[in-house]
């Protein structure tokens, strides 16, 4: 853990479907003593946006809770934090670790928005 950062791992789940793991994995990992965020535990107030993209920024480490349905683009892409956390992370070149559950599908090749398309090269972890 890097002393300096105030988070070592940014927890990003699309809350329908992804929640429980999401829960999951941030218990887990803060017993064993991992710095993590998670935005209902850890958001007090302020700027919402701002507070976020600092966390990822801070943060060595993304895990992305891929569900079901958790890569289908709202009506607005905009104003998807779920995939407007991806993007920033890969912006910020970050290590990210999906964590696919067992009902997720990886859209076909060329059907990810080009902001978080580079997802499908890293590595898989599956929940069970």
């Amino acid at each position: 853990m890097n002393k300096s950062q105030q988070y070592d791992i940014f927890i990003s789940y699309r809350r329908e479907g992804g929640y429980d793991t999401a829960q999951l994995l941030y218990d887990r990992l803060t017993q064993m003593r991992y710095r993590v965020s998670f935005d209902l535990e850890t958001l007090r107030g302020g700027k919402f946006n701002t507070q976020l993209y600092k966390r990822i920024e801070q943060c060595s480490d993304v895990l992305v809770v891929m569900s079901r349905d958790s890569l289908n683009l709202r009506e607005n892409p905009e104003d998807d934090w779920f995939r407007l956390e991806i993007a920033h992370a890969l912006k910020h070149k970050k290590n990210i670790v999906p964590v696919f559950l067992r009902d997720f599908k990886f859209p076909q090749k060329g059907e990810l928005p080009e902001d978080i398309a580079d997802l499908v090269n890293y590595s898989i972890s599956t929940v069970y």
